[in-house]
């Protein structure tokens, strides 16, 4: 297995971001590239900076019915890390701003895109669209002036199997694109007294246990497709 790296450039700002390829050699490819190749854009867009001292702040990611989606208190690593479809630990260097300044982001996708068709799946700082992933990366080309390298690297990688054990996920049954439930967004993964998983699919946990657990790539080997519910057994929680 190798890994890639993408480095982002913002004016004189080298970011590395380590991904996951499943190409053998390991080898070096410098040329910038833009991305996407086919630009993806979207009708309109704000990006405004949040105030630091605000008490109301709001963190995370929200996909309305028709495809407009609002970045709240993100950082532009964070927004990176969404639009490029990589986890925060794979972000390398950058100034200290990147990480640390938040901004609010309303876009909403052009008309020639049928609301219909694009998914609304999210979690707290993933997209599930890869249009909508696609037209965030050219908001940030454009309005941070980004230029993207890709580089491979050899690397571990971790694979998300079935065991031999009964399944103790439960399907989900909710309508796409419908309210979340009380748990929040499609894809919530959390753990308080127990853990507890909402429509998730195994991609998404896959991507979880990469970004929370291992800070390694996690790739979903489980064969499994839709998305799932689980809650801890009473008897496996913790005293």
């Amino acid at each position: 297995m190798t890994r890639h790296s993408i480095a982002l450039i913002l004016g004189a700002t080298l970011i590395s971001v380590v991904g996951l390829a499943q190409s053998a050699p390991a080898q070096t490819s410098s040329a910038p590239s833009s991305v996407p190749e086919s630009r993806l854009e979207f009708e309109a867009a704000t990006i405004k900076p949040v105030d630091p001292n605000a008490s109301d702040r709001l963190v995370g990611t929200d996909v309305q019915p028709g495809g407009t989606i609002k970045l709240n208190g993100l950082s532009l690593k964070a927004m990176i890390a969404e639009a490029f479809n990589v986890n925060y630990w794979q972000l390398e260097g950058g100034e200290n701003w990147m990480g640390d300044a938040s901004y609010n982001i309303v876009a909403k996708p052009p008309d020639t895109i049928p609301e219909s068709s694009l998914d609304t799946r999210h979690t707290w700082y993933t997209l599930a669209d890869p249009r909508l992933r696609a037209m965030l990366q050219s908001l940030l080309i454009e309005r941070f002036k980004l230029k993207v390298h890709r580089i491979m690297q050899p690397g571990k990688v971790y694979w998300l199997e079935r065991t031999a054990k009964p399944l103790a996920l439960i399907p989900n049954k909710a309508i796409p694109g419908s309210a979340s439930s009380p748990y929040g967004n499609s894809g919530t993964i959390g753990y308080t007294d127990q853990w507890v998983l909402f429509d998730t699919t195994m991609g998404e946990l896959a991507t979880f246990a990469s970004s929370y657990i291992l800070h390694r790539p996690v790739l979903d080997r489980t064969n499994l497709t839709g998305a799932y519910d689980y809650r801890t057994a009473p008897e496996d929680r913790n005293p």
